[in-house]
């Protein structure tokens, strides 16, 4: 295996964890008309958050990335057409796996530039892996827990979120017609979904658990191209959350936890976005860990080992052995 020519470049970057402060704003970053409401790190040390006020009292979220010289820009793309020649897929190409080895990373670049610094070595690397298993520009998103919703509604118009402390927010991200359309389709690819002119209305579930419902084109929708990504908590939201929220009182899980004890069916029924998969997945929770139990859809995690988690497919019926199961559940 090749070695780098620098040992400690891999311990050039401090680790996630190593970045419990927040994210120092400097100088002159943001007008001075802006007033700086939260930062947070999103990918450390590589991109942040900042929310910010307006005079008019607007809230935006805005993500900052490192800034990279018109040279280094050279060296990412060459970088980034040598790893593709190179590179080897996993055989389960719904997964996206991809060997992105540092070492590789840091041969291929100081071939390209001897001098470069380990430091800007590593700012290549980020928007590497950025743009090869992560959402390209829109990757920072992914990585921040209190949004709920992403959506982009056409070409040239800002990216808005749903911002669990905030509500509604725009985002410092444009997608230009084209690479709008480039970027729907690689959502697709990552959901191992097919996106074309004749099939232009796709819902998906990403590799990370997330959501999406994409538009291709101007076919279903008169702007473009779009898509809205609805992410879920990385940890699944239990009764007691419920609870601590405010949703449900005690007596009314109780009453649920009998039902579910004694076998009793039940709808779960909303509008979007409204809990019906939280809710789910909380009372899940009162299902016995043993029992058997087949989801359809998609559902977060459950903590039970006798379980089959299944999809549906269009125009076609898959036989689940309801008289066998105890538990059904359809998210």
């Amino acid at each position: 295996m090749i070695q780098p020519e620098n040992p400690e470049f891999d311990n050039a970057v401090l680790s996630h964890a190593d970045y419990t402060e927040n994210p120092e704003i400097k100088p002159g970053l943001l007008p001075d008309s802006l007033e700086i409401l939260e930062s947070y790190w999103l990918y450390p040390p590589h991109s942040y958050a900042v929310i910010v006020k307006d005079e008019e009292k607007n809230l935006q979220y805005m993500i900052f990335e490192p800034k990279i010289t018109e040279k280094e820009h050279i060296i990412l793309e060459e970088t980034d057409a040598q790893l593709r020649s190179v590179v080897l897929y996993d055989s389960k190409p719904q997964n996206e796996q991809l060997n992105l080895d540092s070492e590789l990373v840091y041969k291929i670049v100081k071939n390209l530039d001897q001098n470069i610094a380990d430091d800007r070595i590593e700012v290549i690397r980020y928007y590497l892996y950025r743009n090869f298993k992560g959402y390209g520009k829109l990757d920072p998103l992914m990585h921040d827990e209190n949004i709920e919703d992403i959506t982009r509604n056409g070409p040239d118009i800002p990216v808005f979120i749903f911002h669990r402390k905030y509500s509604n927010l725009p985002v410092n991200i444009i997608f230009e017609g084209g690479e709008l359309n480039r970027f729907v389709l690689k959502i697709a690819q990552k959901a191992d979904k097919q996106l074309s002119l004749t099939a232009p209305l796709v819902d998906a579930a990403l590799p990370e658990g997330a959501r999406a419902q994409i538009t291709y084109t101007d076919v279903v929708s008169s702007k473009g191209s779009s898509f809205t990504i609805r992410k879920f908590k990385s940890d699944p939201m239990t009764p007691v959350d419920l609870i601590d929220y405010g949703t449900y009182d005690p007596e009314i899980l109780a009453f649920i936890w009998l039902c579910v004890k004694n076998r009793k069916s039940a709808i779960v029924v909303g509008g979007t976005a409204s809990g019906k998969t939280s809710m789910m997945n909380a009372f899940s929770l009162f299902i016995p860990h043993l029992a058997k139990i087949v989801s359809i859809e998609d559902t977060r995690e459950m903590p039970h080992k006798n379980w089959l988690h299944m999809k549906t497919r269009e125009r076609e019926f898959i036989g689940i052995g309801q008289r066998k199961c105890r538990y059904v559940l359809s998210f």
